[in-house]
């Protein structure tokens, strides 16, 4: 059996290499993982290496859950994870709670719903159809 939920409970990544070095480890398993929570933990250094991950072929890239928790990445960070979001197909669920994006950060969320939203949508509504 594959590892495919990770939770990680206030890990001291120490910047961007921690964050690298775990993102490729995690890539070496072989089997993609299906969850990733990392909680209480500052990624604001590290929020491109999570990023660059989500992309397609990535360690993250076929993740369906996404929690990135008291993670500090700001409105900086959400725009940047937003980003790549928008071409990570699989994602069901994520969670930026407590990270401190004000209105700047939430619009860009904001854009990311829009654009999945309808993919779920037309998803859900051909699997009823069939």
């Amino acid at each position: 059996a594959a590892l495919r939920s990770l939770w990680l409970a206030t890990p001291r990544l120490g910047g961007a290499r921690d964050a690298e070095a775990l993102l490729s480890l995690l890539h070496g398993m072989g089997a993609p993982l299906a969850e990733l929570v990392i909680a209480s933990s500052d990624l604001s250094v590290a929020v491109e290496a999570v990023a660059t991950s989500l992309r397609p072929g990535g360690a993250l890239g076929s993740l369906r859950r996404l929690s990135l928790s008291s993670a500090r990445i700001g409105d900086q960070g959400a725009a940047v994870l937003c980003g790549s979001l928008r071409s990570l197909p699989s994602l069901e669920a994520l969670d930026l709670a407590n990270n401190g994006i004000g209105p700047e950060g939430a619009a860009h969320v904001a854009q990311l719903l829009a654009a999945v939203q309808p993919a779920a949508a037309f998803a859900a509504a051909a699997a009823e159809e069939a």
